[in-house]
């Protein structure tokens, strides 16, 4: 009877420790979660490899910069893709600075101070009564519901949402921290 009872025992204990480990990732997102709506720049600085993430989204933002100019200048030709090229080489040291300056725990918390009151205006003017809350919560569960998650593999975890204003999906990668914490460390970009 006793052996029964520890081996039952130990199957819970380790069910447990499989679900915190396989959850672990869901976890340390919601903290960061958490930590935003907060304004909890600590938390936020736990849960983001800041480094990591400069290094993934600069060259994303150069290639949009670059398209940009391209586009302006008339198109993918000779002419334009030359005058763009050169708009990039004096374009670079200005788009390195502003991806450091945006992608970096106080970059982080003005961009969040701004949307924050961009919202509170916009649901000011769209719901100026407490009812207005139900349009709000379809919206979410509507994003919640385009969500997409899973490992890439034990280390790497990939999420997938939907940009609300452009419709195209945002990646968002996590990598494994210690045991059971989670950072962010790259965001493909819409």
């Amino acid at each position: 009877m006793k052996g029964r009872y520890r081996v039952s025992l130990l199957i819970l204990l380790l069910s447990g420790v499989g679900g915190y480990l396989y959850f672990s990732p869901f976890i340390s997102l919601y903290k960061l979660y958490r930590a935003v709506s907060e304004h909890n720049t600590r938390e936020i600085e736990a849960g983001i490899d800041f480094h990591s993430l400069r290094e993934n989204i600069r060259p994303q933002v150069k290639a949009k910069v670059n398209k940009e100019l391209e586009k302006s200048l008339g198109g993918q030709n000779f002419i334009s893709s030359g005058l763009a090229g050169l708009g990039m080489a004096v374009a670079n040291p200005l788009v390195d600075q502003k991806v450091d300056e945006a992608i970096s725990p106080g970059g982080l918390q003005a961009l969040l101070t701004t949307l924050e009151q961009a919202n509170n205006k916009t649901n000011l003017q769209n719901n100026p009564s407490p009812q207005g809350l139900q349009p709000a919560m379809t919206s979410t569960i509507q994003e919640l519901k385009s969500l997409k998650f899973g490992y890439e593999n034990i280390n790497q975890f990939q999420m997938q949402l939907q940009d609300p204003s452009s419709k195209q999906p945002i990646g968002v990668s996590m990598q494994r921290q210690n045991l059971l914490d989670w950072k962010v460390v790259a965001v493909q970009l819409p």
